[in-house]
This record gives structure tokens, sequence and C-alpha cells, in this order.
């Protein structure tokens, strides 16, 4: 049996299986990410805020192409 067909079989045989990890995988990230933001908010915001007034036209530019595609 070659590779291809023996990964089609796992699949079919471990797809509840591997689909579940993966849900609790994607689930425990997005739980990190959600705790990470709330707690380094004001970090974020303070760097946004410096980003967006060292790159002004960055800035300008990303407003224009956003109101040429509307």
């Amino acid at each position: 049996m070659n590779e291809q067909e023996y990964q089609k079989q796992y699949w079919k045989k471990n797809k509840k299986k591997i689909q579940a990890k993966r849900r609790a995988r994607r689930e425990e990230l997005n739980a990190y990410q959600k705790e990470y933001y709330r707690k380094n908010r004001k970090k974020l915001l303070e760097y946004m805020r410096e980003w967006r007034s060292k790159n002004q036209e960055k800035v300008q530019g990303y407003l224009k192409k956003r109101r040429k595609k509307k």
C-alpha cells in the first residue's frame, strides 16, 4: 500500500478523533489569544498609536485604497 492510500484509510478511520483534536487546539489558541489581547490591550493600543503617527503616509494610502474598492 502506498503512502496516499494509507493516508486516506487513516483519515477515514480516525476522522472524528482528528477533527476533535483540531477543534480543541483551535479553541485553546483562541482562548489564549483573547486572554493575551485582554491583558495587553493598553500596550497594543499605545503601539498602534505610535505606529500611526510614524507611518502617516501609509495610513493615508490604505484609506485611499479602501475608498476606491467601495
